[in-house]
């Protein structure tokens, strides 16, 4: 194996072995590769899991020997597509339906992966959709695709999506469990509020977050209209440093393929994960500790907002 995943990949390898502990197979998996180098390895590290999931081994060899006819294309229940010089071809994905319409030879799961998937010419996409339309027990396509926008929507809403993170990106495995740690550990107070203002409050906080993402510092000259007039004391305004810090716990589990935990409703999550890389995320979610820490002990509160536009302009 060339990368460790557990260490390379922790997010992504957290949810294969989940699928696998839990049994929970999908049909389709789509692999995001967002340009790191080695995701067709990831992906036969996939269906190594997958493969071995109700299998038992006297010996651990046996288990080696099973991952080398994996590693080799010897394995006849895994099947490997890619293009045929640009486009992989319909009548390559005939062929594989052709294969896995016989029954497993070996297993009870037949996996095939397909590189490359954005190159899938127009009747090979209508061929692929179909076989993800009328999934057969057993079977599990893997697509592997450097950006989940260069497939169609069709396709997108028929595989569960694992996204991998270029190296640039990745964290290292203790930074991110303290991260979580901290949050988990933390009992965050909630306001208490009896009348509409509450969730006034709650709309205008996640309002600011939008327009603080899609402009930046833009919005300093804004901070009146946006802020000020709606969070004016220190209570309030740590109620809403409060409400932010969960906002973006929540973007951060969205990204690591977490259950969301507070705001599970807001299709916003979605838009701001892709505006921002995971180190982003994290160094957000580290600013927001920080300045709420700092109003705890005095800090001017008047002051704070617009540190909290000018740091996140800098991540």
């Amino acid at each position: 194996m060339i990368e460790n995943f557990e260490n390379i990949q922790p997010i992504a390898f957290r949810i294969v072995k989940n699928v696998v502990k839990q049994k929970k197979f999908s049909h389709a998996y789509i692999i995001e590769t967002n340009g790191y180098n080695h995701s067709l390895d990831f992906a036969f590290f996939m269906a190594k899991e997958f493969i071995c999931a109700n299998l038992h081994f006297s010996k651990e060899e046996d288990r080696k020997n099973l991952y080398q006819k994996i590693d080799s294309f010897n394995y006849l229940d895994l099947k490997y597509v890619e293009p045929d010089g640009q486009w992989i071809k319909k009548e390559q994905l005939e062929e594989l339906q052709k294969e896995f319409n016989k029954k497993p030879l070996l297993n009870n799961k037949k996996i095939y992966i397909i590189n490359h998937a954005d190159r899938l010419n127009i009747s090979a996409s209508n061929s692929i959709l179909k076989f993800l339309e009328e999934p057969e027990e057993g079977i599990i396509a893997i697509l592997i695709v450097d950006s989940i926008y260069q497939l169609l929507e069709t396709i997108l809403s028929r595989c569960q999506i694992i996204r991998l993170v270029n190296k640039k990106e990745i964290l290292k495995k203790s930074e991110m469990e303290t991260l979580f740690e901290i949050f988990d550990k933390k009992n965050f107070p909630q306001q208490e509020n009896d009348n509409k203002n509450f969730l006034d409050q709650i709309e205008k906080i996640l309002y600011f977050v939008k327009k603080l993402e899609n402009e930046k510092k833009n919005i300093l000259l804004d901070t009146y209209k946006l802020w000020h007039d709606t969070f004016h004391d220190k209570e309030s305004i740590s109620f809403a440093f409060t409400v932010l810090l969960l906002y973006y716990k929540d973007v951060l589990n969205f990204k690591c393929g977490r259950d969301l935990e507070v705001f599970k409703e807001q299709d916003s999550l979605e838009e701001i994960s892709k505006k921002n890389t995971l180190s982003q995320v994290v160094e957000k979610i580290k600013i927001l500790l920080k300045l709420k820490k700092s109003l705890d002990i005095n800090a001017n509160s008047n002051l704070l907002i617009d540190r909290l536009i000018l740091e996140f302009e800098e991540v």
